[in-house]
């Protein structure tokens, strides 16, 4: 069970505390993790295990340059576990992120540290659709165990879930369930450029003014080449991000290719179930609470790959 958890974004302490009633949840500047006051209180607690999920912009493509580097405050973030496990001695640690975290040098100190701590670690690259989630989702995640225990081995036959699909996901639901959570609006002029295309299929043969337009309309930040892929109902979701609109990549559009992929859409590809107790909020339907909740779930884990992790390593 969950004891306590810590953000800074108000939103996402709000859907925790829905989700998790029982769990001491604390946000705002007394949530910083980096809080002497907040390690005191889980150590009160009794805590056996610790999940952390630092910021993952650093470590993306677009800031190369701040990967290895020391440069970013968020990248320092990834090392704040060190003081947890310091203080609480829990007995397994996660820190979950995008896979080129690990090459930065705040990652391999906080795997240096760990094992000096005596720990046994270890990262270990994770696709969510491996494990039956609709998403092609890679994540990387720095695993300890606090010795005499082991990290157990991943055998080289391991069975992973059979693929799921974007159809096995979302095919089936209604409009009004679809929609139920939300969805961002578009443009005429962008939606009308998918009219006729088939599901797995780009922009090839659309007519250079008609693209030129639509590129123009988001100012240059889009590259062409990224642009224009209908998303295949026979094949796993590409990786959510905080938005289906979010313009360093892919637009989310649905395969009818008739609007954007809905909340309840996102929530799905992300592997949640309606009996999973998931509790989003805001719950409102203003612009900006639509956004909160596309952002929390585009930020998040996937159930599935959490629950696999932990019966991994418990076993």
């Amino acid at each position: 069970r969950c004891v306590i958890a810590a953000d800074n974004d108000a939103d996402c302490c709000e859907s925790f505390r829905a989700t998790f009633p029982d769990a001491e949840v604390v946000g705002g500047s007394d949530g910083d993790v980096r809080n002497p006051a907040l390690i005191a209180r889980a150590k009160e607690l009794g805590v056996d295990a610790i999940w952390a999920s630092p910021p993952c912009q650093d470590h993306s493509d677009a800031k190369q340059k701040l990967r290895l580097t020391a440069i970013s405050q968020r990248n320092r973030l990834y090392a704040a576990v060190i003081p947890w496990v310091e203080q609480l001695r829990a007995r397994l640690i996660i820190v979950e992120n995008v896979p080129k975290a690990k090459e930065s040098a705040w990652a391999r100190m906080t795997l240096f540290r760990l094992r000096q701590l005596g720990y046994d670690a270890e990262f270990l690259t994770l696709n969510a659709a491996a494990l039956g989630v609709p998403q092609d989702r890679k994540r990387v995640f720095l695993l300890a165990v606090r010795k005499p225990g082991r990290l157990p081995k991943l055998e080289s036959r391991f069975q992973f879930a059979p693929l799921c699909t974007l159809k096995d996901a979302i095919g089936g639901l209604s409009r009004d369930k679809a929609l139920s959570l939300g969805y961002e609006e578009w443009k005429e002029t962008r939606r009308r450029l998918y009219d006729g295309q088939k599901p797995g299929t780009t922009w090839a043969g659309k007519p250079p003014a008609t693209l030129r337009a639509f590129l123009a309309s988001y100012k240059g930040r889009m590259p062409a080449h990224k642009t224009g892929r209908l998303f295949a109902w026979d094949r796993p979701c590409p990786c959510l991000l905080t938005g289906p609109s979010n313009q360093t990549s892919n637009l989310f559009v649905h395969p009818s290719g008739k609007r954007l992929l809905s909340v309840y859409e996102f929530q799905r590809i992300m592997g949640v179930e309606d009996d999973d107790g998931l509790h989003l909020r805001p719950r409102g339907m203003s612009r900006g609470e639509i956004a909160s909740r596309y952002k929390q779930l585009g930020n998040g884990v996937c159930p599935p790959v959490a629950e696999w992790l932990a019966r991994f390593l418990t076993k």
